[in-house]
């Protein structure tokens, strides 16, 4: 009788679940359709105002000097991008993180991370100190020679 229950319970949980993902995945999309038709209308703003500079300019050509034509088109073009920022649609709010869940997966996401990083062979990291010890080596040496250098120059200068 209990096994029942609980069966029935899981499996009511399991269709509110899904439920809530489908709610969620339908709003997820009714965004991103706005922010597209957002960035559309962005698009048409701008296109718009290149045609209008481009009138104005031509119209405007014989009388107005390139100075003057550089500031109007610059004018226009910073108001172009007031118009296209108040267009855009403010940030959603994020949505509210499950921290149950993600306490419960992190351990998961972890071992899949570290699965993830190529270990470096025996050779290859032999290799690479070897490398190392050998540039050491160099570097101790080209140093010790600009410190032998400097001491007979100043030697030889009477500084020492």
């Amino acid at each position: 009788m209990k096994d029942n229950l609980s069966n029935d319970n899981k499996e009511i949980d399991v269709i509110e679940k899904n439920k809530v993902k489908q709610k969620l995945a339908e709003q997820k999309a009714q965004i991103k359709l706005q922010k597209q038709k957002d960035k559309e209308s962005v698009r048409k703003l701008k296109n718009n105002l290149k045609i209008t500079k481009a009138e104005n300019l031509n119209q405007n050509d014989e009388t107005l000097s390139d100075k003057e034509i550089r500031k109007r088109a610059k004018k226009e073009q910073e108001l172009a991008y007031k118009n296209a920022a108040a267009v855009k649609l403010k940030k959603t709010e994020k949505d509210k993180i499950n921290w149950k869940q993600t306490i419960r997966e992190f351990p998961a996401a972890m071992t899949k991370e570290v699965l993830k990083i190529r270990w470096g062979t025996a050779s290859s990291l032999g290799f690479k100190f070897l490398i190392t010890i050998i540039f050491l080596a160099l570097s101790a040496v080209f140093f010790f020679l600009i410190d032998w250098g400097l001491q007979e120059l100043f030697t030889l200068m009477h500084v020492l």
